[in-house]
């Protein structure tokens, strides 16, 4: 929701030396329609079950760097794959923040728009806690993203050996 995923992705995959790939371009790609579009044909469980099969897909292929829209994650199977294969990195900014953000930049985001700031919140905290299932939380600021990069590098860096997951670089996709 609105934390820098795929700029950040696309900045530490170069850092990283690994490929960048945005879930939500490659699903974009292929059903030939944006995010934005799709749901508001009424599509948005299309959406979702390709947005599935490519996070497979893409977990099969080359160690990457992804972004991944706000919706991956909810789906068992999905967050149970990512688990498994990756290093999941949830990427927190806390409402408080968020929602000054989010209250000023709304459009291309179909599942909040028309919402209003406290039904964002409500969502929001809902899916907090399958957000931090993932290997590692950094907490990133609003200041841009030289400094979320510096604290993603670091954070990685500060993992221990016996992390659980594979890490980025080893062979697995991240």
């Amino acid at each position: 929701m609105g934390v820098g995923k795929s700029s950040l992705g696309r900045v530490l995959a170069v850092d990283l030396g690994l490929q960048f790939k945005d879930i939500d371009e490659l699903v974009e790609a292929r059903l030939g329609a944006s995010i934005a579009q799709t749901f508001a044909a009424g599509e948005g469980q299309r959406f979702r079950d390709l947005e599935a099969q490519v996070v497979g897909e893409v977990l099969a292929g080359e160690p990457a760097v992804l972004s991944l829209g706000g919706g991956s994650t909810l789906r068992d199977e999905v967050r149970a794959q990512l688990l498994e294969r990756s290093l999941l990195v949830f990427l927190y900014v806390p409402w408080t923040e968020l929602r000054d953000w989010i209250g000023a930049e709304r459009g291309g985001r179909p599942l909040i728009e028309g919402l209003t700031l406290d039904q964002i919140g409500e969502l929001y905290s809902a899916r907090l806690p399958v957000y931090r299932q993932a290997h590692l939380e950094v907490r990133v600021p609003r200041s841009g993203i030289q400094a979320s990069r510096d604290l993603m590098l670091a954070a990685l860096k500060a993992l221990p050996e016996s992390r659980p997951g594979p890490a980025p670089g080893d062979g697995e996709p991240a």
